[in-house]
């Protein structure tokens, strides 16, 4: 029995020898093909996250509107970027990467939404020239009304001018600003002297909520910029028609008195549309730094792995056909932002003050000068003419403490200290002079001055032109075929005289007597055969014995 039992014994070592064997090896070759295994899969995973680049940089490629403006080379910026994305990412990790290269376009419109909802963009800077908090001491009444979700902010500053604060477009907060309100804001401002609106802290929204306010500021449809739309495609340069943008009037209050648009660099997207919106407005004088310069309106798009990201779609311009991106729009008045604000002072709130209190007291035929950068200059209505001769003078200032006026003529008038920055005098002799203002603080110390030339001359009919009896004109680059000519004399005395004349390329006329100041400009504006308008000046030379040509 016993051999029996060791052989028994044994061959059941034998078999659990062999099962060992065979685990040994399969263990063994699990440990060889588990790494192939990984990397066919991280390779497939890679190969995924490829694709997902391709995708996403074939997006802007048949979308993106500024390729051609920017001067990118999109086929360069895919061969330099898709190295980054030839290994696996998680979404994050995508996001992050593809905003890298995104950084390219140098486009505030263009952003890339994560998964969980939170967004990458432009990573540039820009200059604040607004305080972070309105200060007080500038309303009449210490405090601003709100409208609004925080939307609207309005009081009056300094005597009776309207400071109207707009913080943003968005739809979403401006939902709580009703229609109503705005006309009623316009409505109880009508009588102010002027107004400021203050958008220098609004980066856009609604084109449609800038409309609601600028629309307050025109009585007829002005243009105010034109966009063009980026046709899909392969062709980076294949747009659509230009199309042109309109403001309409409001149906009530509408406000022509003097206005103040303050803006800077944080304005962009719709902000830079009401921008534009204002500057149309003849009425409107733009104040503080440039604006953003940035106009995409963005399409959005997305990815399997929940990446999202917004994509510019048109080219956008001023009016003028300026392009809005990366240039911004200039304000007339200029304030860099490192001088706009500090703890106690709004410096732009303080220039858009002080430039309304000279506008509201300009006469109506004043030249349209702004006020200087520093101190203050003289401006007239008129700087030469014949005695008596009557000037309109305006003294526009930057200095929000001027309490007093010294105004001294040339001549042999007393000098006159009055409050008011404008003042008209008569010069009853011909002569040469200079006329000064001198501006004051409240303690009667001299902050600055300025000073303006008057040349008055004698009237006399010697020294005047007299034109009589026939003569001709002869235009010989516009010989073909005849020509209308309305013609206008307007001379010193500010009368017009048009004569009925019956005018071809060789113009011989019969007119009455007439007799001009030296001073005179004689217009010609005309209109060839094919309707193209030309406008011509016939005018002295300094004898007054010849006539020369002048063609704008």
């Amino acid at each position: 029995m016993l051999p029996n039992y060791f052989e028994k014994n044994l061959f059941q070592h034998e078999k659990i020898q062999t099962m060992a064997k065979k685990l040994f090896l399969l263990f063994i070759s699990t440990l060889v093909l588990l790494p192939g295994i990984y990397f066919f899969n991280s390779e497939a995973k890679a190969a995924a996250t490829l694709d997902l680049f391709n995708k996403a940089w074939d997006d802007f490629d048949q979308n993106y509107s500024y390729f051609a403006y920017k001067n990118i080379d999109w086929d360069h910026v895919h061969d330099q970027y898709q190295q980054n994305f030839m290994v696996e990412l998680s979404p994050d990790d995508f996001a992050y990467q593809l905003n890298e290269m995104l950084q390219t376009l140098h486009d505030w419109h263009v952003w890339v939404g994560r998964p969980d909802g939170e967004y990458l963009g432009y990573n540039a800077t820009y200059k604040i020239n607004y305080p972070d908090t309105l200060f007080m001491h500038y309303t009449r009444d210490g405090s601003y009304e709100k409208i609004g979700d925080n939307v609207i902010f309005h009081a009056i500053v300094d005597e009776n001018i309207a400071h109207i604060f707009i913080d943003t477009l968005s739809s979403s907060r401006f939902s709580s600003v009703s229609d109503n309100e705005i006309n009623s804001l316009f409505s109880t401002y009508a009588d102010t002297d002027g107004m400021i609106i203050d958008i220098r802290s609004n980066n856009g929204g609604s084109e449609d909520n800038a409309a609601k306010f600028a629309s307050h500021f025109t009585d007829t449809s002005r243009l105010y910029g034109h966009v063009k739309y980026r046709n899909p495609g392969s062709n980076h340069n294949d747009f659509g028609d230009i199309i042109s943008k309109t403001l309409e009037p409001s149906q009530t209050n509408y406000y022509n008195k003097p206005v103040a648009c303050l803006i800077g660099q944080r304005c962009m997207s719709s902000a830079e549309w009401f921008t534009l919106m204002m500057k149309a407005c003849p009425n409107v004088t733009l104040i503080g730094d440039k604006t953003r310069g940035a106009s995409g309106n963005p399409k959005e798009f997305s990815l399997s792995n929940g990446v999202s990201y917004s994509v510019s779609s048109w080219v956008a311009y001023s009016d003028k056909m300026v392009e809005i991106e990366d240039r911004g729009i200039e304000p007339e008045i200029y304030i860099p932002a490192q001088e706009s604000v500090d703890n106690e002072h709004d410096y732009v709130l303080e220039k858009a003050i002080a430039f309304i209190k000279v506008e509201e007291t300009l006469p109506p035929d004043t030249p349209d000068v702004d006020p200087p950068e520093q101190g203050i200059s003289l401006v007239a209505n008129r700087e030469n003419g014949t005695a008596p001769f009557t000037v309109d003078f305006s003294c526009l200032s930057s200095l929000p403490d001027v309490s007093d006026y010294i105004w001294t003529f040339g001549d042999d008038s007393p000098e006159i200290t009055t409050t008011k920055s404008n003042i008209s005098h008569t010069y009853d002799n011909p002569g040469f002079y200079i006329a000064f203002v001198t501006a004051l603080d409240e303690e009667g110390f001299i902050i600055d001055m300025a000073s303006l030339e008057i040349n008055v001359t004698q009237k006399s009919e010697q020294n005047c032109i007299i034109l009589s009896g026939d003569f001709s004109l002869y235009f010989p680059h516009l010989r073909y075929g005849n020509m209308t000519f309305a013609i206008t004399f307007t001379y010193a005395g500010g009368l017009n005289f048009t004569p009925d004349w019956n005018s071809l390329a060789v113009a011989d006329t019969n007119a009455e007597k007439i007799v001009l100041n030296p001073d005179f400009t004689l217009h010609l504006p005309c209109v060839d055969v094919w309707g193209t308008p030309y406008a011509l000046r016939l005018v002295p030379d300094y004898s007054f014995s010849t006539w020369h040509i002048e063609v704008d």
